[in-house]
């Protein structure tokens, strides 16, 4: 419910339909993109949709097993509907002009800073998530340049040759999916709505602001992927410098009108 249109998410589509809870969830949503393609065969077509068949508590591919094997599992049913879409789309003669767009929008976490599920910190299990890009007659390429969601708005409408508004922070990664080499400036902004904000810089390094409990906190990624390196008590000149542009960030970046109370004031 938290991603419908009324509560500010989804907004601008001509119609929201949605899917009531059931083990069978996924399923249900690709019955439903079926039956829209098949109704729309012969003009544009976009839609958005999400599944969450991968949640806690990790039960709808089977109770047998460690919760993170589970994990795995229940995104292997959601494997099996992107599966049974592309399929449908070749048997109608859809899948050359079709672009398909996977991401996810959390990772999960398993104790590996001490924390299990998702939204309760910003650690590389719960950022980093798949992006599959598809493009009729692309082939295939891989790339380890560090994107953002913000980046998909962009891209879409790029890979359809509408332009981006400038009020928009994400760039484009269509050179990307292209094979192209592709310099990115924008930075990736990071903020759980909780209170707990960073950035992730070109030079590798990752800043995270425990606003609650004024925590700071400077990981090298090259060097230390799995943040265990805390560099921020050590007062070198370019971890205090990713600190300042840190603050400085959000700081630009929040709202100032009056009235407004940022979202993480309810939690």
């Amino acid at each position: 419910g938290r991603l419908r249109a009324v509560n500010g998410v989804g907004r601008g589509f001509q119609e929201e339909r949605w899917i009531p809870e059931g083990r069978r969830r996924g399923a249900s949503v690709v019955d439903r993109l079926i039956a829209d393609l098949d109704a729309n065969p012969d003009r544009p077509y976009f839609a958005y949709a999400h599944f969450d068949d991968s949640h806690a508590p990790y039960d709808r591919a089977g109770k047998q097993g460690k919760a993170f094997d589970r994990y795995v599992r229940e995104i292997g049913l959601f494997d099996a509907e992107l599966a049974r879409l592309r399929q449908h789309l070749e048997e109608r003669g859809l899948a050359g002009r079709t672009v398909i767009v996977v991401a996810g929008d959390h990772g999960e976490a398993f104790g590996e800073h001490g924390t299990f599920f998702h939204a309760k910190s910003v650690y590389d299990e719960e950022l980093r998530v798949a992006l599959l890009v598809h493009v009729p007659g692309r082939r295939p390429v891989e790339s380890a340049v560090p994107v953002t969601l913000l980046d998909l708005g962009p891209t879409i409408l790029d890979l359809f040759g509408v332009a981006t508004p400038g009020a928009c922070m994400g760039e484009s990664l269509a050179p990307l999916v292209a094979g192209e080499p592709s310099q990115l400036t924008r930075p990736i902004g990071i903020d759980t709505g909780r209170r707990i904000q960073g950035l992730v810089l070109a030079d590798g390094k990752k800043t995270i602001l425990e606003l609650r409990q004024q925590v700071v906190e400077v990981y090298d990624l090259r060097m230390d992927p799995g943040e265990r390196n805390n560099l921020a008590e050590g007062g070198a000149p370019d971890v205090e410098a990713a600190i300042e542009t840190t603050k400085l960030f959000f700081e630009v970046h929040r709202r100032q009108d009056a009235g407004y109370e940022p979202p993480w004031q309810k939690f």
